[in-house]
């Protein structure tokens, strides 16, 4: 009877303890309000492919191309893969595990060791067996560790997912970034060479004029000074111009050699972006989600560590066959 007590006190109290990690999880979402303070018509579903929304053909096709070539993306898709096989490995535990193995052993038999010489029996043979054997093991998860262990994986890989797409989502970000820029930085280029032109004109007017005695040599020297302050201003555009250009390039995976061609216009703006709720807003954010299935695998850890504390008790059940013939 007091076995039985303790086991079964053993068994509330693991159940108590997989509650802790859903029960903090519960009290700071409880904490998020279900509604915006004001009304927004923009209410909607936040798309996967962000960018897709400039409607950009050669802008959708860089981020695709940076997305399949970025060498940390790969590595982070790498980690992705495995932690889901480990979950794969954690959810096998709790079905039996069976094993089949076949062995070969050989031996040799010398007669005149025994002093004996038998009629039509040589001096020295061999001699050969063929095992197979079948095998089943099964742990009673009486505790939860199996449970626990699997509950962990299954977490943990959710986090590496949300890294994952928090990679894809920052290496969107930084090439649409890049990419807007590239083209802003060679519009001012093109406004820069127009204001030197603009300058230019002035200048041989007013030369003109004060060569006419009609303007005076002041009015000459600023319009001088402020041609020279265009052409160096796009002296700067230029340098800027080709920094963006090369920027784009490594993000694409390609040496930077300022050849890359982009628009000459920037895409068109998104003529609405959907909100969503506050507690939505939250789920998009990748850092978040792995935050959140950081401590949903502590708590798993916690409770699988505190289960290895019991007996594990297992079934087992094995056959086989021997014999001389294959």
């Amino acid at each position: 009877m007091y076995r039985i007590s303790t086991i079964f006190i053993a068994a509330l109290l693991i159940t108590g303890c997989t509650t802790t990690t859903d029960d903090a999880l519960k009290r700071v979402i409880s904490d998020i309000p279900e509604a915006w303070s004001y009304e927004s018509d923009t209410l909607g579903k936040h798309p996967t492919f962000w960018w897709q929304n400039f409607r950009d053909a050669q802008l959708n096709q860089a981020i695709g191309e940076a997305l399949e070539s970025n060498p940390n993306l790969q590595a982070a898709g790498t980690r992705l893969q495995a932690a889901w096989s480990q979950a794969r490995i954690s959810e096998a535990e709790l079905f039996p595990q069976i094993g089949l193995s076949s062995g070969l052993s050989t031996s040799q038999m010398n007669m005149a060791q025994f002093g004996v010489r038998l009629p039509n029996i040589p001096a020295k043979f061999n001699s050969q067996r063929h095992n197979l054997t079948l095998g089943a093991q099964w742990e009673l998860d009486l505790w939860g560790r199996v449970r626990a262990g699997k509950r962990a994986a299954r977490a943990n890989a959710l986090s590496q997912a949300a890294d994952f797409a928090g990679s894809r989502h920052s290496l969107a970000g930084q090439l649409a970034k890049a990419w807007m820029l590239s083209i802003e930085s060679r519009q001012q280029l093109l406004l820069a060479n127009s204001t030197v032109n603009t300058y230019e004109t002035t200048v041989e007017r007013i030369r003109a004029r004060f060569e006419q005695g009609v303007r005076s040599s002041l009015d000459l020297r600023l319009a001088a000074a402020s041609l020279a302050a265009a052409k160096a201003n796009v002296a700067e555009r230029i340098t800027s111009a080709n920094q963006a250009t090369r920027q784009l390039e490594v993000l694409l995976g390609k040496v930077p050699s300022n050849q890359l061609e982009v628009p000459s216009k920037l895409p068109s703006m998104p003529s609405t972006i959907p909100v969503g709720i506050p507690a939505e807003i939250l789920s998009r954010r990748p850092d978040i989600v792995a935050a959140e299935q950081d401590l949903r695998a502590a708590g798993a850890n916690v409770q699988q560590a505190k289960a290895s504390l019991y007996p594990q008790i297992s079934l087992t059940s094995s056959t086989g066959t021997s014999t001389s013939e294959l």
